[in-house]
């Protein structure tokens, strides 16, 4: 969708059934708007393409609400996490912008797949960049899975402290990175 040739929606969806009937299925599994005026243009748009499905079917981030915007309740409601994370090089993530208040923490990252990866890493936070060195102290230690799932803002170090995938040693000073919602559309 788009206004004044600038995009301000998204909608990716897909159509399914059976080969030899008709009862298809909308799966809606993108739906990004960019303020209240495209998310309800989007809506009518699903609105008329439902009308020609037997079952509607909507994949959203967590953080979005519809329900104000339904007429009927859902038959049935589901949260899903699944998705895969691996960072393949800890040294190339120099630079990565993230939005959140400086730290600076050292790391022990364990990583059987990629030595290169294995070794103690200081991540500095400043003004919005991260910059990554190699260390001799570290504060944490955790594998490269539980890394990766928190520089993506799934989670965060200390819900992965209080799981026990992240260890936290003495010199920890709490620092933390923060949760975002972590939307991954699927297109297989």
């Amino acid at each position: 969708m788009s206004r004044d040739d600038r995009v301000v929606g998204l909608i990716g969806y897909r159509v399914s059934g059976p080969a030899n009937e008709w009862h298809p299925k909308l799966t809606v599994n993108l739906f990004l708007a960019v303020d209240e005026a495209a998310k309800q243009a989007m809506l009518g748009y699903i609105k008329r393409l439902s009308y020609q499905v037997r079952t509607l079917q909507l994949e959203l981030p967590v953080d979005v609400d519809l329900w104000p915007y339904l007429s009927d309740k859902p038959i049935k409601q589901t949260i899903e996490d699944y998705f895969m994370i691996r960072t393949v090089s800890v040294e190339t993530l120099d630079g990565l912008k993230i939005a959140a208040d400086d730290l600076s923490v050292a790391i022990e990252v364990v990583d059987e797949q990629a030595p290169w990866n294995a070794g103690i890493w200081r991540w500095t936070l400043e003004a919005g960049t991260l910059r990554v060195d190699r260390s001799d102290r570290a504060d944490l230690r955790c594998g490269i899975g539980s890394l990766s799932s928190v520089l993506s803002g799934f989670t965060s170090l200390g819900d992965m402290i209080a799981a026990g995938r992240v260890e936290s040693l003495p010199s920890y000073a709490g620092q933390e990175l923060p949760r975002a919602t972590t939307f991954l559309a699927d297109y297989l």
